[in-house]
């Protein structure tokens, strides 16, 4: 899937991470694009949180892959 982040400077690094619905990590990176693709090939169906963080910007989501 994709992750598409508004409003963010590009020139400094974004912190993507994904858990599953126990709080475990199931994905990180880092990143200086505002878009960023995220295999998901390896992650089960259910429901995971999203953080995005940024300097002292953060965002949090909820997300279900089916």
């Amino acid at each position: 899937f994709n992750v598409d982040i508004k409003g963010i400077e590009v020139f400094s690094p974004v912190e993507v991470t994904i858990y599953n619905v126990l709080g475990k990590l199931v994905h990180s990176e880092i990143s200086y694009k505002n878009k960023i693709n995220i295999n998901s090939s390896d992650l089960s169906n259910g429901i995971y949180t999203i953080l995005i963080e940024q300097n002292n910007y953060s965002v949090r989501r909820k997300i279900i892959k089916e």
